[in-house]
């Protein structure tokens, strides 16, 4: 086993455990987000507010989702090997600035609407790391 698999991957495990927990965290507090980007004026039966909450804990739901995949497949072991160490580094970085920006978006209590870059850029791009990995494991695997 390589540097990945005795650095690496705790610093990923314990990335993955801690955007959990903070997206946790965002769903305790969808009324806070809501606020400043619907208004005090807003009913909770309105539309707009229905919206702005089902967008917000849609995206928080699918990023914990996305996140337990991509735990999952860390327990599987498909990025174990060594020759995969960059991608899990590319993984770590995002997982480390989506951790730092998922703490600033509930500290300062940002609008919902920011969660959409917020999720493209630190939920999708690691997931896509990942079936990036899959994929070349595959093909390891099979041309093994």
């Amino acid at each position: 086993m390589g540097e990945s698999a005795h650095i690496l991957l705790p610093t990923k495990f314990v990335l993955l455990v801690a955007q959990i927990l903070l997206l946790v965290v965002v769903l305790g507090n969808v009324n806070t987000h809501l606020y400043w980007q619907v208004g005090e004026t807003y009913t909770h039966n309105s539309i707009e507010y229905q919206t702005a909450k089902n967008t917000l804990v849609g995206l928080t739901i699918c990023w914990m989702s996305l996140s337990a995949i991509e735990f999952f497949m860390m327990l599987i072991g498909s990025s174990v090997p060594p020759i995969f160490g960059q991608y899990v580094l590319l993984q770590v970085l995002l997982h480390f600035l989506g951790c730092l920006f998922t703490a600033w978006f509930v500290l300062d209590s940002w609008r919902y609407m920011r969660m959409w870059a917020i999720w493209a850029i630190f939920c999708l791009l690691p997931f896509s790391v990942e079936a990036t990995i899959l994929g070349l494991a595959t093909k390891f695997k099979t041309d093994i």
